[in-house]
């Protein structure tokens, strides 16, 4: 008998030194129920026998089997202790401690393999999804590091370090994806959102530069350069050009700012200022300075009463267009839509180089060009007004009315040259070259003059157009040709277009 102690003691400790520490402790604790029987029958070791084997046979390879297994330890220890032939009874229950052992080792690599299987199947495919998957990483790692036999052990942690290497390539392909759609998806309908859009570019190129080279890389880099390209244009477009006072410059105001500056070298007052310049100012004011000087009184205050007729009649025409929502300035506006925006700011700059008198004069021109544009637009307007407008308009009207507007543009075009050159006698110098360059010079005669004029009146054409540019950094000034002589001021009176503002009072 006690050498059969001997040898179970010798066993026990030989098993529980196969297993870590902790386990062996807990094992050490456990207490197994003897009880000291009178006498051992048959039946106490059939019944010891059944639960142990019952113990032992219980499948355990799955953690919800190991679970029932380790449910039937109880009733097996309970029939053991029943037993009461010490040597049947310590047999027994090594049976059961070796059954634990081995329940003990298949259950921490279940415990591991089912970790390490949830940290495998954690879908990678957003960051969100990245995260919770890394998460899982600690709880692998922890079951692994339980498992003792160093085969299975091994093979878990190159699962883990598999999985996470795989974590580890589509994490920064996800990061780029979303820094690209953030910056893709940013509004940039505003100059405050095309800021903010440009802020986030940074973002994208950094997540973008951690991707190692290859076809992902390059096409991150091309959606990223064409949203680039967006936004440039976007904000292109959104950015206000502004004058040399700072001011927005845009389409819409360029033709407002063209009327401000006509009304206001309309409000210059020669007469009252004494700053005559015959040469420079219209006629009909010329003409009433110089009969004052002869002392015809009455006739110099009919062609001063023309002058300031015309004057008001031309100040009263620009307030009523004045408003870009009144009807005469849709109308002029319709007139005048063939104009490119450029020339009109053309004129408002020659407007500003010019001396008042001289810039007056032109602004009369211009304000007599847009009040025949407007009516000529208004004949044609109550002309096609009675029509029924067909369903299908033929593809000929849209070339008749290219060809008309073409037209249009060309007679306007000599209009202007004649308002800006005053009929070929006033040119304008650009004195930092010398005299060399000549801008704008146009060189028409009084008999081609005439022709255009009786052209424009027999055809009744739009008289606003294309000019060419002024150049702005340069000093202007007005002169007249030296081959006239002192009576050029009744020459120019002899030669004016039926306006009526330069021809001579009848004595």
């Amino acid at each position: 008998m006690k050498t059969m102690k001997k040898k179970l003691a010798v066993a026990v400790t030989v098993a529980l030194l196969a297993f870590p520490l902790g386990t062996t402790l807990a094992m050490a604790e456990t207490t197994i129920i003897t009880t000291t029987a009178p006498a051992t029958t048959a039946t106490d070791i059939t019944t010891a026998e059944v639960a142990v084997s019952a113990y032992e046979a219980g499948p355990i390879t799955t953690l919800a089997e190991v679970a029932t297994v380790d449910g039937l330890k109880a009733a097996a220890d309970t029939a053991v202790g029943a037993v009461g032939d010490e040597a049947a009874k310590t047999a027994f229950e090594l049976r059961i401690i070796n059954r634990a052992v081995s329940i003990v080792t298949v259950k921490t690599t279940l415990q591991a393999e089912v970790a390490v299987a949830a940290y495998e199947a954690g879908s990678i495919t957003t960051l969100a999804e990245v995260t919770t998957t890394e998460g899982l990483k600690t709880a692998a790692d922890t079951a692994v590091a339980a498992v003792g036999d160093g085969v299975v052990k091994t093979a878990l942690e190159l699962r883990i370090t598999t999985r996470a290497a795989a974590i580890a390539t589509a994490k920064p392909t996800l990061q780029a994806e979303s820094a690209v759609v953030a910056y893709e998806a940013g509004p940039i309908t505003t100059l405050a959102e095309v800021t903010t859009a440009e802020g986030l570019k940074t973002a994208a190129d950094t997540a973008v530069a951690a991707l190692g080279d290859g076809v992902v890389k390059t096409a991150f880099e091309l959606r990223v350069t064409t949203r680039t390209a967006a936004i440039a244009t976007a904000k292109t477009a959104l950015t206000p050009v502004v004058d040399d006072n700072g001011n927005p410059v845009t389409p819409a105001n360029w033709f407002t700012d063209l009327i401000s500056k006509l009304q206001l070298a309309l409000t210059f007052d020669p007469a009252r200022k004494c700053q005559l310049n015959q040469q420079h100012a219209l006629a009909k004011l010329a003409e009433a300075q110089k009969l004052t000087m002869e002392g015809k009184t009455e006739a110099a205050q009919i062609s001063l009463n023309q002058y300031t007729d015309k004057i008001t009649k031309a100040q009263a025409f620009l307030d009523s267009v004045k408003d870009p929502t009144s009807e005469a300035a849709i109308t002029l506006a319709k007139a005048i839509s063939n104009v490119d925006s450029n020339n009109i700011q053309v004129l408002s700059n020659l407007i500003d180089k010019l001396p008042p008198q001289a810039a007056q004069k032109l602004a009369l021109n211009v304000v007599r060009s847009m009040e025949k544009a407007v009516k000529n637009t208004q004949k044609k307007e109550a002309v096609v007004a009675p029509e029924v407008i067909p369903a299908v308009t033929p593809v000929a009207t849209a070339e008749t009315e290219r060809k008309f507007m073409k037209k249009e543009a060309k007679v306007a075009l000599e209009e202007f040259k004649k308002a800006i050159n005053e009929k070929g006698k006033i040119q304008i110098i650009n004195h930092e070259e010398k005299d060399n360059e000549i801008l704008n010079e146009v060189k028409l005669s009084t008999t081609k003059q005439e022709e255009s004029e009786q052209k424009l009146e027999s055809q009744g054409q739009v008289t606003l157009a294309r000019v060419n540019p002024v150049k702005a950094q340069t000093g202007l000034t007005l002169r007249a040709p030296e081959n006239h002589k002192d009576n050029r001021n009744k020459q120019e009176d002899d030669n004016k277009d039926k306006g009526g503002d330069n021809r001579p009072v009848h004595k």
